[in-house]
Order: structure tokens, then C-alpha cells, then sequence
């Protein structure tokens, strides 16, 4: 395929790098396969790479060895918005939060995040307008960290619930509006 019969529409500024795998042999008399491959990286992270087409080989020397002729497949254009992915690191909080959850009011499903800078154990209890609890979302031993959790209600009225977060000397509750 040559560059005719592909065609990106734009303006790139960007730097080209060029690399050239050569196999050869000393033996063989010289190069046997001389690959080329084009990378431009365009700022904004962009790559975009030229494709290489396929490469048949037929060198008389190599068939001469017993080696028959051969293909060497190509590759395809790629244009890419990311070099690469790098990991963030996790972030220790430096104090137990609690956040509103989210979406609120909610129908019916809502969810609930909250931090803790040490490991704990940790319960997070939902509870009716009469303090009945009506749902244990966690409750266990966590390492230092955010998390966040899901709450269905789908099985509950419409009303005002709470949310309580208890870890080590830490208690917080939240209120929340299911509406249906």
C-alpha cells in the first residue's frame, strides 16, 4: 500500500523517527531483508505510524540453502491519542471522609465514597427515617485508602435514609433522599 492510497486529513507538527531492521549474512553475501518503519509522535501525544506493507522474499541464495521463498506480513495504520497509559499512584488520605453520595435524590441506585488514611475496620450502615437499619454495605477490616460502594434500593419506599461511616474513633452520618 503506498502513501496514495491512504490520507489523513489535518495539520501535524510533529517529529519523525525512522528505524531500519536489516537482517543479513556475511555468509548469504550480504542483506537479505531490509525493513523500514516510520513513527511520527505530533504534539498532543499523538502517534500516528505509516503502515508498512507486507514483503515477499525470493532471494536466489536462499533458495539455493533450501530456504523457500517467503512473506513477511505488514501492518496498519495506527493513529493513537495516548503514548502510553501511565498508572497514577494511589493517593493515602491523610483523614477519614465521608462524602455526600451521589446522585441525591436518587432512584434507586446511589453511590456512597469514603476515605481512610490507616487500616480499619470499617462499617457503613444505611438506616430508615425511624433508625431501623435496613442495609449493611460494609463492614470488615480495610486497608488505608478511597473506596466507594453502591447502594440499591430498589426494594425500599421513597423517603429520607441515612448513612453512617464508623472507622476506629471516627463516626459520620450523612443524609439521602430515595425518591420514586
Amino acid at each position: 500500500m503506498s502513501e496514495q492510497d491512504w490520507q489523513m486529513n489535518g495539520n501535524y507538527s510533529c517529529k519523525k523517527f525512522l528505524s531500519q531492521w536489516i537482517i543479513s549474512s556475511t555468509f548469504l553475501g550480504g542483506d537479505i531483508i531490509t525493513l523500514n518503519i516510520t513513527d511520527w509522535i505530533a504534539s498532543g501525544n499523538w502517534i500516528v505510524q505509516e503502515i508498512m506493507p507486507g514483503q515477499y522474499i525470493d532471494n536466489p541464495t536462499l533458495t539455493n540453502l533450501g530456504i523457500p521463498p517467503f512473506s513477511i506480513p505488514g501492518y496498519e495504520l495506527k493513529l493513537t491519542d495516548q503514548i502510553t497509559a501511565v498508572a497514577s499512584e494511589k493517593k493515602i488520605p491523610t483523614s477519614i471522609e465521608l462524602e455526600q453520595n451521589y446522585p441525591n435524590p436518587f432512584n434507586p441506585t446511589t453511590k456512597i465514597v469514603f476515605s481512610i488514611p490507616q487500616r480499619s475496620n470499617v462499617r457503613l450502615i444505611v438506616y430508615n427515617l425511624l433508625g431501623n437499619e435496613v442495609a449493611e454495605l460494609v463492614n470488615g477490616d480495610m486497608e488505608a485508602g478511597s473506596y466507594e460502594t453502591n447502594f440499591d434500593a430498589s426494594l425500599l419506599p421513597s423517603g429520607v435514609y441515612f448513612y453512617k461511616l464508623t472507622a476506629s474513633n471516627f463516626v459520620e452520618t450523612k443524609k439521602m433522599l430515595l425518591l420514586k
